[in-house]
Parts: C-alpha cells; structure tokens; sequence
C-alpha cells in the first residue's frame, strides 16, 4: 500500500504535466471565441488623428513653377476667406487673451493690411481690459499702438483713457527702449489724441513726457528710431501741438551719425519729415518755396 502510492503519486502528476498544453490551448480558444463574438472597445473604435499637411517651402515653390493664371485669384480669394475665419475666430475668444496676444494678431493684421472694424474694436477693449488690470508689458503696448497705427483705427476714447493713463504710470516706473518710446509718441502724433477734449490733459501731458524722454535717450537711438521720432515732432508741429525750437535740428544732427551704416528705408522717412517741416514753415510765413 505505501509502495504504490508513490507510484500513484507520479502518473497523477505526469498526467497533469501531459494534460496542462491540451487545457490551455483549449481555453485560448475559447476565449479567442468569446473575444471574437464581443464589440470592440470604446478606445479602438475611436479613429486615430491623422498628421496634418504643412505647407513646405517646397510646396510653395512647387506651386510658384507650377501655378496657371487662373490658380492665383483663387488663392487669394482663399486667403481672404482664411483672414475672415480668423477675424471671427479671434473675436469670440476675445476673453482669453492676454495682451501679448492682443499685440500678436494686432501686428499680423498689420503686416498683411487686413483691417476688419469690428475685429479692431475688440482688440482694442482687450487692450483697454489688460491695461485696466495692469496686465502685458511696454513693448506689447507700444506694438499695439504701431499696428493701429499702421492700420490707421484710432480707438474710442473711452478705450484710449486706460491706456494712457497705465503708460503714463508706466513710464515712471518701469523701462522703456528708445523705439517704444517713439512708437507711442508717433500714435498720439497720427490721430492728435492730444486735442480729444475727453482725454486732452491726460494726452499732452503724455505728448510732454514722452518727448522729454525721448529727447534724453537721442544718443542711444538708431536711424530708424530718430526718422520715427522727427515724423513725429514734425506732425506735433503742424497740428498746433508741441513747438520744439531745435529739437528737430538735434534729431537731424545725430541722424548723421554713422552714415555708412545708415538704412535706405531710414534716410527716405527722414528726408520725407524734413521736407514737410520745410514746407510747412515756409507756408506758415508766406514765403515762396521755390
């Protein structure tokens, strides 16, 4: 009895040992056959994001060679669309921008001249909104006040009055480059925000101070930056704003400052500003130009 259980033992187990392969295969099949007759899930049925084409420079010289007459009004008829989508698009997520983005689409609208007033309004009470906050830096305001001034929208005043008055405040305590100190002086110049009666004090004492620091950092400032600065006293002058004696002369004066370096773009824009300084000065005392 004790000899064959041993025995017993051994072929129970070699029976399991033989019979383990046959079972499991049977229940992979088995389940492979429950797998098969269940829906597949949720996560596989969702369709997989394809990559999204770009627009290579490859592409774009592909169809520079390529493009008939007739694919070039279509394209620009598709980017005007494309503009259009945007302008909406950026007008209902107006409440989520910060004024750096503001600044952003404000510039692009710039570059391109896409000029769309009730695009322009929103972006401006964003701007009115960040400066209420105290949000965004200088350099984005001054790149906001350039691309209204290049798309030539003034804000109404009641957008305009925030504004100015956080840059005041600004200017005080914070750093400013020569170029956004220009820039703003060059929009209030452009629009004569300093003769709107509801921000008239609050304008010509920006104008002032602007001016004055502009006038301290000429040594610091580059051809372009001095042609901005003359455009702008110039345009000061002739709509009874700012009388600046010799400024203008000091501002042509470091114009000529390294004039091998100086930019074509920079000597035209500052020869434009004198030319019309000249002209307004002789007119103004009756004297014949010519």
């Amino acid at each position: 009895m004790s000899a064959a259980c041993p025995l017993g033992r051994c072929l129970s187990a070699s029976g399991r040992h033989l019979s383990s392969p046959a079972i499991a295969s049977s229940s992979n099949d088995s389940v492979a056959g429950l797998d098969a007759g269940k829906p597949a899930s949720i996560f596989e049925r969702i369709p997989k994001h394809k990559a999204k084409p770009q627009l290579s420079q490859e592409s774009l010289d592909l169809f520079t060679k390529l493009a008939s007459p007739e694919d070039v009004p279509m394209q620009f008829r598709q980017a005007a669309k494309t503009w259009e989508a945007l302008s909406r698009t950026a007008v209902y997520s107006l409440r989520h921008f910060k004024v750096s983005h503001v600044a952003g689409i404000l510039d692009s609208c710039a570059q391109v001249s896409w000029r769309d007033d009730y695009l322009l309004c929103g972006l401006a009470e964003a701007m009115r909104c960040g400066a209420e906050l105290r949000r965004g830096t200088v350099r984005d305001y001054s790149l906001c006040l350039q691309s209204l001034r290049r798309l030539n929208y003034c804000p109404w005043v009641g957008a305009l009055r925030p504004v100015i008055m956080e840059l005041r405040w600004r200017l005080r305590r914070h750093h400013w480059r020569p170029i956004d100190v220009v820039l703003a002086l060059r929009f209030l110049a452009e629009f004569s925000i300093q003769h709107m009666p509801q921000v008239r004090a609050e304008a010509v004492a920006f104008c002032r101070e602007l001016q004055m620091k502009a006038e301290k950092r000429l040594g610091d400032m580059r051809h372009l930056e001095l042609a901005h600065f003359a455009r702008a006293l110039v345009q000061l002058n002739d709509k009874g704003g700012l009388p600046d004696t010799l400024l203008l002369e000091r501002v042509a004066e470091n114009f000529s400052r390294r004039a091998s370096d100086l930019p074509l773009g920079a000597l035209l824009h500052m020869s434009s500003s004198l030319l019309d300084r000249l002209v307004f000065a002789v007119s103004s005392c009756g004297c014949s130009f010519w």
